[in-house]
């Protein structure tokens, strides 16, 4: 409904289109355009739906990869962007904030929050040493496979685990 009621009001659709496009009633929309029934403030979309499933995009991207976001990272890294492009908000210093946040969660259920898991102490004191013996355990046994990594392509060669690669230790990453 808010995508609607903001794509009428920006002269982008009509109310016919603007209500087909985004399977909402016709008459609740024509209603909350002509004001028979008020908007509260904070259902003003800031962010276009395309700049929102950018954002999307990039969080679940960032999540394949291992790198979870805090919310209050996530809102940051917006603030940056608005800033950067000029762009003045309803936002308080042009950073969006938890009414915004939850507002964005619930339109985008794709997105879901997942606590890190705090790094291993073994994993957290890694030295060259470590990273050489782990490369020659993993040469090791590839030879008793029978592979030679001397003609092997090393891309074709990959670890997999559970844990992935963390980019952050500290547990609190969200996303």
């Amino acid at each position: 409904m808010e995508q609607a009621f903001w794509a009428v009001k920006n002269n982008t659709m009509s109310i016919k289109k603007a209500a087909k496009h985004f399977g909402v009633p016709r008459t609740t929309l024509s209603d909350k355009v002509n004001a028979k029934y008020p908007v509260h403030p904070t259902t003003k979309m800031v962010l276009t739906p395309e700049e929102e499933q950018k954002i999307v995009d990039w969080l679940i991207i960032s999540a394949r990869r291992d790198c979870g976001f805090t919310k209050d990272l996530l809102c940051l890294v917006i603030q940056k962007v608005l800033n950067a492009e000029g762009r003045k908000t309803v936002f308080t210093d042009n950073k969006p904030g938890r009414t915004w946040l939850d507002g964005f969660l619930r339109r985008h259920p794709e997105v879901i929050q997942r606590n890190t898991s705090v790094l291993g102490e073994q994993r957290a004191h890694l030295t060259e040493g470590k990273i050489r013996a782990w490369f020659g355990e993993v040469e090791t046994s590839l030879a008793e496979d029978g592979v030679d990594i001397r003609t092997v392509d090393p891309r074709s060669i990959f670890n997999a685990d559970k844990t992935g690669i963390p980019l952050h230790s500290s547990g609190q990453g969200k996303f």
